[in-house]
């Protein structure tokens, strides 16, 4: 999707065809183009796509921005693609406003007090899980890489150290959450579901030019993309080096006490004390 700066006078209504396809997009894949493109918006101009999605209501009377950051930080770790991965990591650096700050996000589900509990925690925390999380997929990547020479082209996850549950909770399913010591890390596909009858959003079918196939999987060897300071960024060292200092700042206690156990161990593997 093309930057601010070059979508003028559509701008309003290419966003408002990008949220009304997100609520009622069902794929993880199309769920991953749709948040992209706001990450790719807020990377270029984040006051103004903050603007934006602040003041129009998602389905359920509250901000648009609530509504994608939520779903964005729990589609995030499921995100597959370098690039996506680079787009959505360094966002997660970057982003310092206030009105995301503020908001909540889905932490960890807890069983012991019945069916359908989650804990809220504020974004900067989930932001921090979610960074270390990307961190410990490039680590366990890196390490496959040394076994597998073409370990690099693609995102994986190992299996000792993490395995995928199906929307009906067996192993295997593509779209299930991460688990860890506290349970699912994500949100399934019955929490993410939301009614978009009476949405304030038209179908996206009916703005000019949105086409489903417009959000496909972008194509790596896309000029556009190659000439991105993000395409060629060092993720994993970028990610090192911001974890580490982050560690010595005066709130980092703060947030050490909200990982688990697998995210400790990651902070373990670049010489952080767990």
């Amino acid at each position: 999707m093309a930057d601010g700066n070059n979508l003028g006078d559509n701008l309003d209504l290419l966003l408002r065809g990008v949220l009304s396809k997100l609520q009622q997009a069902e794929t993880l894949s199309i769920i991953q183009s749709l948040v992209v493109s706001f990450l790719h918006l807020m990377n270029s101009q984040l006051q103004m796509t903050l603007e934006f999605l602040s003041s129009v209501p998602d389905p359920t009377g509250k901000s648009a921005l609530e509504y994608v950051v939520r779903i964005w930080c729990a589609r995030q770790p499921e995100f597959f693609g370098v690039y996506d991965s680079k787009v959505s990591s360094s966002l997660t650096l970057a982003i310092k406003d206030s009105q995301v700050l503020l908001l909540k996000a889905r932490g960890f589900f807890n069983h012991d007090e019945g069916p359908e509990q989650w804990t809220m925690i504020p974004v900067p925390v989930k932001l921090f899980k979610l960074i270390i999380n990307e961190l410990g997929t490039l680590l366990e990547s890196a390490t496959a890489g040394d076994e597998h020479e073409d370990g690099d082209s693609e995102r994986c996850k190992h299996p000792s150290s993490y395995h995928f549950v199906s929307d009906t909770g067996s192993k295997g399913g593509r779209r299930g959450g991460l688990m860890g010591e506290e349970g699912w890390e994500d949100v399934d596909d019955d929490e993410e579901a939301i009614d978009v009858s009476g949405s304030p959003f038209a179908p996206a079918s009916d703005y000019l030019g949105f086409d489903a196939e417009d959000f496909e999987d972008e194509d790596e060897d896309d000029p556009e993309i190659k000439n991105d300071p993000i395409y060629v960024l060092d993720l994993q060292n970028h990610l090192i080096k911001f974890v580490q200092t982050f560690a010595q700042q005066q709130c980092y206690p703060s947030y050490f006490q909200a990982l688990n156990a697998q995210e400790r161990h990651t902070l373990s593997k670049i010489g952080i004390p767990s």
